[in-house]
């Protein structure tokens, strides 16, 4: 007889680049595993989303020892940053659309990095400066919420739905509808950006 349990949807972010790899490395385990288990094809399933979010363009987790990277196992990568991007730039931009509503500045004068002294290359991330990664991340809050949601709505799609009913029958489960979503948040708290995030 198959067993009834409760099983829920999971959405799983990784903030900075320990976060990012934190990602890499639980999604191709999940895939080995799922494997093992009778999985078919190449990709998780849809109603588990995993999203990487960090300041450099490309996602910056590959090398000897690493698995692919989060958008390479079919996740989602949200960068903070454009290969154009320049600290001066997010700096002055921030500055400029906090300053439309008054008392708005206010909070950053205490950790605000002076945009003078700030020689990271921002795209290539913030360089364990926590401040820079936060500043990154405020000045494009709005571009990451909309990738944030996007993936949120994934997990509502048929294909999810479909991907929740087969992984339920590769575990030997009998079908139940979703309990609802588990939301996961993985980052380092000793980093950079996924610390200031």
């Amino acid at each position: 007889t198959t067993e009834r349990a409760l099983m829920y949807k999971f959405y799983v972010v990784g903030l900075g680049g320990s976060g990012g790899k934190t990602l890499q490395f639980l999604m191709d385990q999940l895939h080995t595993e799922l494997r093992r288990r009778g999985w078919q094809g190449d990709r998780l399933p849809r109603c588990w989303q995993f999203v990487h979010v960090d300041v450099p363009a490309q996602p910056d987790g590959v090398g000897d020892g690493l698995p692919p990277t989060v958008p390479a196992q079919g996740g989602r990568y949200i960068p903070v940053t454009t290969p154009s991007d320049q600290y001066r730039q997010l700096d002055a931009g921030l500055e400029l659309s906090l300053s439309q509503t008054p008392d708005q500045l206010r909070p950053l004068v205490g950790w605000r990095p002076d945009a003078s002294r700030v020689a990271t290359p921002i795209v290539l991330g913030a360089g364990q400066f926590r401040a820079v990664g936060r500043l990154a991340t405020l000045a494009r809050a709005k571009g990451i919420f909309e990738g944030l949601r996007e993936a949120a709505q994934d997990l509502n799609a048929g294909e999810a739905n479909q991907d929740f009913s087969e992984l339920q029958r590769v575990l030997g489960k009998g079908y139940a509808p979703p309990q609802g979503t588990m939301v996961m948040v993985i980052s380092s708290l000793a980093g950079g950006t996924g610390a200031s995030m």
